[in-house]
């Protein structure tokens, strides 16, 4: 008698546990990109509202409804990955700071 009976499997289920495992991955997938999405629309629309608006009831209705557009875009990708077998969702580049501090650098010394 095996110590661990659950861990020995037959031959019909690496098959079930290879479309779980897909699954479980395309959730993970979904549930990061939602985040990353959504935040990154929270973090542009305050920032946006701070610029341009002086109210606070301004600035939060701006910073929410970036947030839902952001929220929006990544249930659309969620449900056509889910929909669609072949459909990836996209991956956001990395943010690199250093080209930002290039262009602001390069436009300091255009200026001068």
């Amino acid at each position: 008698m095996l110590p661990f009976p659950f861990l020995v499997s037959d031959m019909s289920e690496p098959k079930t546990v290879a479309a779980e495992f897909k699954s479980a991955k395309l959730w993970d997938n979904c549930i990061e990109h939602s985040l990353v999405r959504t935040g990154k629309g929270i973090l542009i629309g305050g920032l946006s509202a701070f610029l341009l608006f002086r109210s606070p009831v301004s600035r939060a209705f701006v910073t929410a409804f970036a947030g839902g557009l952001g929220a929006g875009v990544s249930y659309m990708d969620c449900r056509l990955a889910f929909e669609q077998p072949g459909y990836k969702l996209q991956k956001l580049p990395p943010f690199d700071l250093s080209k930002v501090a290039k262009s602001a650098e390069a436009q300091v010394a255009e200026k001068q």
